[in-house]
């Protein structure tokens, strides 16, 4: 067993250190040193910890269990390593009533394929991706009951946008306005200077310096979304939150934001305006219905509501918890319908393909919470469009 035991003839203590297996012919072991020690440890825990959140995610647990599973499996290894009341440590002290004797400290089977890992090499690490799942499978058995989502309350975070009713009008609203796709990339490329743009681009552009963030500021990952929140200044309880591209987690850059705002907003109204159109609205109404519309859509994103958590804008935090590790700071309801919709189009690289689809639901949303009539007037139309298509591809199928 490569684990050395030292004893202190002034204090009644007992170290146990992993040496480090040396190579080669006439080769003595040394003790693995502090440093190579430390580094072992955190790649280990960096392939842990992304491997238990697979897991985590596999079993589709509410957001806020992530930091406490991943907690309490960290705290259960370090047992394992440092050792506890039941078991013997692979590194560190150990009270020494009586002469030390191997008869009396034995290692788990866990224990003893931990020592082999931290007997390596730190620049020949190959067995970090068997042992990382090993911990895992083990920490599981042990704590089933913590993986069964019945244990926890219900978290919604579900995005409904592909809700039959929802899939519905849009199909609607695409198939009657196909015919017009050209007019929207004229209206794309339009200039930022129609009245309607001009104080939601600026309020938008002029956010920024509220969410400003520098280089290798520590930062909570949302283990499901494309999000995190940064500890700008430790000592405030009011922290930035971001989102991040969905590809590889990096951060959405302000220009890209401010890119990808533009878009979506101009898509919204070019699509608003043919529903407008399309119920009739006088052209008074229509105009207040579409800043309405605008300035609701800019609040979502940058101020907390009563529809959900901001996306881009300051986040009011417990300690050192994110909004989403927070059960107390309503973490099993963080983000609306719209703010769902709205990290997954600016988490997307622009142009994004979904803008449309995106545009189309933050529309409808709007519509079934402030004109619910006029939602359900759009609903039904579409399905009778809907039942009056399938009937005349039942009879393209079975001609008479």
């Amino acid at each position: 067993m490569l684990v050395t035991v030292h004893e202190s003839l002034s204090r009644p203590d007992t170290v146990i250190r992993v040496l480090r297996a040396i190579r080669g012919s006439g080769a003595k072991s040394v003790a693995q040193t502090d440093l190579n020690f430390k580094s072992l440890y955190k790649v280990l825990i960096g392939w842990i910890y992304e491997k238990h959140e697979e897991l985590i995610n596999f079993h589709n647990l509410p957001t806020f269990v992530h930091r406490l599973l991943q907690d309490k499996l960290i705290n259960w290894l370090d047992e394992l390593i440092f050792g506890s009341p039941t078991l013997t440590p692979m590194m560190g002290k150990t009270d020494r009533p009586h002469s030390f004797s191997w008869k009396d400290h034995q290692f788990t089977f866990l224990q003893a394929e931990l020592i082999d890992y931290f007997a390596q090499e730190v620049d020949n690490n190959l067995l970090v991706p068997t042992t990382a799942l090993r911990v895992i499978e083990e920490f599981r058995a042990q704590h089933q009951l913590d993986y069964l989502i019945s244990e926890y309350p219900l978290e919604s975070s579900q995005r409904i946008s592909s809700s039959p009713e929802f899939q519905m009008i849009r199909n609607f609203i695409t198939d009657f306005l196909g015919e017009q796709k050209m007019l929207l990339s004229l209206h794309l490329v339009g200039g930022r200077r129609d009245s309607i743009f001009q104080s939601i681009f600026k309020r938008f552009e002029n956010h920024f310096p509220e969410i400003a963030l520098e280089n290798f500021q520590l930062k909570s990952l949302h283990p499901k979304l494309p999000m995190a929140m940064y500890f700008v200044n430790k000592n405030f309880n009011v922290q930035p939150i971001r989102v991040l591209y969905k590809h590889d987690r990096s951060l959405v850059k302000n220009y890209d934001l401010l890119v990808s705002f533009t878009k979506l907003v101009k898509t919204i109204n070019f699509f608003h305006i043919k529903i407008l159109n399309f119920l009739k609205i006088e052209t008074g109404e229509s105009y207040f219905r579409r800043e309405d519309l605008l300035e609701w859509v800019l609040q979502s994103t940058i101020k907390s509501t009563s529809q959900g958590h901001c996306v881009l804008g300051l986040t009011r935090i417990n300690g050192k918890l994110a909004p989403w590790e927070d059960i107390h700071n309503g973490a099993l309801s963080l983000f609306g319908q719209v703010q769902l919709e709205l990290i997954e189009y600016f988490s997307q690289i622009s142009p994004s393909p979904d803008i449309e689809s995106s545009s189309i639901f933050i529309l409808l949303l709007w519509y079934k919470e402030f004109h619910s009539l006029e939602f359900e007037h759009l609903l039904k139309t579409s399905t009778r469009l809907n039942q009056l298509q399938l009937l005349h591809r039942s009879e393209q199928a079975n001609p008479t």
